[in-house]
């Protein structure tokens, strides 16, 4: 249940840098670990998300969560416009720049999730990104929705936003 194929792993090792190495060391520990995948296709969406968000962009890439001071990374972040929020968002400079949107591994066809996800990044006036997720596989899009990077795809995730 790797989000990542061994291939193109293989094929592209050689343009990472040392800290992606080491980002992608700590992402393997968690997801890559067979028991705890199994126990991720027991949980419901509510249960699982939280640690999620919390193991995927605080554990590896070192995002800072709400509430500790400078934080960078918060849950359940409403729109600008309405009271409608998504899973969580990624802030620079105190503006969204990312919404996440998580299903649980029940929904296989991410395609499903577009447009909410999308209906949150429309309402922030300074999001460019957009990530998706079932717990099994990860979409990141940049700005609109045929474009998309699938986390099968890519060796590594993009964890510096700007």
């Amino acid at each position: 249940m790797s989000l990542f194929q061994v291939q193109p792993e293989r094929q592209f090792q050689h343009l990472l840098s040392d800290s992606v190495h080491l980002q992608y060391e700590k992402y393997q520990q968690y997801f890559g670990n067979p028991l705890i995948q199994e126990n991720i296709r027991k949980v419901s969406e509510e249960q699982y998300q939280g640690e999620f968000i919390q193991a995927l962009f605080v554990g590896v890439p070192g995002y800072i969560a709400q509430p500790v001071s400078g934080f960078n990374l918060i849950r359940e972040m409403k729109n600008e416009t309405d009271s409608k929020s998504a899973d969580a968002a990624v802030l620079i400079n105190n503006k969204v720049v990312c919404v996440v949107e998580l299903k649980d591994h029940k929904i296989q066809d991410l395609k499903k999730v577009e447009i909410q996800a999308f209906g949150y990044k429309n309402n922030h006036r300074n999001c460019r990104y957009v990530v998706t997720s079932n717990f099994e596989h990860l979409r990141f899009y940049i700005e609109n929705a045929v474009d998309y990077i699938l986390s099968t795809d890519i060796y590594g995730f993009v964890f510096t936003l700007n």
